[in-house]
């Protein structure tokens, strides 16, 4: 089953996904598995962990950091 809260990220409850922000800069961390990570129109923070991430920072100066295997 995948969850997805205010358009910003998708969860298929496999893992812990930590959300910070409000209207205006947010950060978004994932972990291990397959994610999607969306930002808005403000200056994002996007951290997809390990796996097949799918990040998409939107308008704005946004931070997009992936770990590489």
């Amino acid at each position: 089953m995948a969850i997805t809260i205010n358009g910003s990220f998708t969860y298929d409850g496999s893992e812990d996904i930590i959300g910070i922000g409000g209207s205006g800069i947010d950060i978004q961390i994932s972990g291990r598995s397959n994610d999607t990570l969306s930002g808005d129109g403000n200056n994002d923070g996007l951290n997809g962990g390990a796996g097949n991430d799918s990040l998409d920072g939107g308008a704005g100066s946004d931070r997009i950091l992936e770990e590489i295997t």
